[in-house]
């Protein structure tokens, strides 16, 4: 399942991750260098220039399953970010078998 988004979406196996470094939407810098360096889990964000709309990550997973947490500036919520960047999560982890659930 694909949900068009018109944001560029990018994702935890990206060979370049430079331009991210400097996008920081608000979290603490180690926390967030922890996220990009896939300490956190895998995750996708969607960004527009330098701006982080949405992020989805995994910040628990086992063999067979995984959580995924969604965060969307509130600026962009309502455009379809959410349902894109979990979409492409669905897809990342696909490949390995798990299924996603999300949690709060």
């Amino acid at each position: 399942m694909t949900f068009r988004a018109t944001a560029e979406l990018v994702r935890s196996d990206a060979n370049d991750l430079t331009a991210l470094r400097r996008a920081n939407p608000g979290k603490g810098a180690d926390e967030w260098h922890r996220l990009l360096d896939a300490h956190l889990g895998p995750w996708v964000m969607a960004t527009h220039g330098e701006r982080i709309l949405s992020i989805c990550h995994t910040p628990a997973s086992k063999a067979r399953a995984a959580e995924a947490g969604v965060w969307t500036h509130p600026e962009f919520r309502g455009h379809g970010h959410a349902a894109a960047t979990t979409a492409e999560l669905a897809a990342l982890l696909r490949p390995g078998g798990r299924v996603l659930f999300y949690s709060t």
